[in-house]
């Protein structure tokens, strides 16, 4: 996954965790942060694929560190546990699974 997809997916994500916080009674800033971040995500991403596809797409032969998943894991992992510190525990405990994992595939990518 590269490109505007990342941050469609990023956006939906932070909307999914404000639509789950409603149901637990959370209001007032950090719902709206939440809420307005993701949105915002989601249009940037689907802005940047709007011009991506006006544009030729550039053909590369070789793969990069970019395109490593993962390096998505970790960045997904650390990400999820700096959310999880404004959501709760549970966010930042699955975010440190998925940092272990992305780190264990990052390691294991090396050797080959």
């Amino acid at each position: 996954m590269s490109g505007p997809h990342v941050p469609v997916v990023w956006g939906g994500l932070l909307v999914a965790i404000a639509a789950v916080q409603l149901t637990f009674g959370m209001h007032g800033t950090a719902l709206a942060l939440l809420g307005g971040a993701g949105i915002t995500a989601v249009l940037v991403g689907a802005a940047w694929g709007a011009r991506a596809r006006l544009t030729a797409p550039v053909t590369t032969t070789a793969a990069s560190a970019a395109t490593s998943p993962g390096a998505a894991t970790a960045a997904a992992g650390v990400g999820a546990m700096a959310l999880g510190s404004a959501i709760g525990a549970w966010l930042s405990i699955t975010g440190g699974a998925l940092l272990l994992i992305g780190v264990v595939q990052v390691v294991r990518q090396g050797r080959r």
